[in-house]
């Protein structure tokens, strides 16, 4: 179900021109109404457009067992989600032609511990 709504906010934001803050705010609740505050869990909504934060609210609890509401300065553990972020970039990198595959870490970050070691990208 938290995947359907992630689609539905990104298909929201895609496909149509954004409205003023208040319908913007009405339609994004809309997609929120039946979240149950209490044994859900929450979301914490942000959306950019050209740059800037045109859209930021919090629904439902972090943390189950506490029910400490979701608010825009809820702090979330991302856990192993830097992972995709970071494979994303490499590949904007990569494709124009700022780095290469075969670069060694060093060649980037000269002050790095383990540069010594002749890692390359390839492995991250």
């Amino acid at each position: 179900m938290r995947f359907l709504k992630l689609i539905a906010i990104l298909l929201l934001v895609g496909c149509t021109s954004l409205p003023e803050a208040s319908p913007f705010e009405e339609q994004v609740d809309n997609l929120f109404t039946d979240t149950d505050a209490i044994s859900d869990p929450g979301y914490a909504i942000g959306i950019i457009r050209e740059g800037e934060l045109v859209f930021a609210k919090g629904y439902g609890v972090a943390g189950i067992a506490k029910a400490n509401p979701i608010t825009t300065k809820t702090a979330f553990n991302i856990a192993s989600l830097s992972k995709q972020f970071t494979a994303a970039s490499l590949a904007k990198e990569i494709e124009s032609g700022r780095i290469s595959l075969e670069d060694k870490l060093s060649d980037h970050w000269p002050d790095l511990p383990l540069s010594s070691c002749g890692i390359s990208l390839l492995p991250i």
